[in-house]
């Protein structure tokens, strides 16, 4: 192919890419999505446990506004305020995920 015929192919696909480079992403609409174990801890209480012992109460706020109450016989280490999972009854600490590099 000659220079001419190579610039005039060029010319014909240069709309094409302008084009291309021009045109928004169309990703899809962002689906809002809750998480169903994420809770925070609203409070967090120490009540008797019979026979002299104490005992603590836990209540946890889902991210789509239900509440729960737990009960522990020992200080479950966690605090008012803290993001928590409920892992099927198992409260832990929600650590956030690192970000990759």
């Amino acid at each position: 192919m000659n220079r001419t015929g190579l610039l005039a192919v060029l010319a014909l696909l240069a709309p094409f890419f302008a084009h291309a480079q021009d045109k928004p992403r169309q990703d899809a609409p962002r689906e809002i999505r809750y998480c169903t174990n994420c809770a925070t801890v609203e409070a967090l209480k120490p009540v008797p446990a019979g026979g002299g012992a104490h005992g603590y109460e836990m209540v946890l706020r889902y991210t789509d506004g239900k509440v729960k109450t737990f009960r522990y016989d020992n200080d479950p280490g966690l605090r008012v305020g803290e993001k928590v999972k409920d892992n099927n009854g198992v409260v832990v600490r929600d650590v956030p995920a690192k970000p990759s590099p």
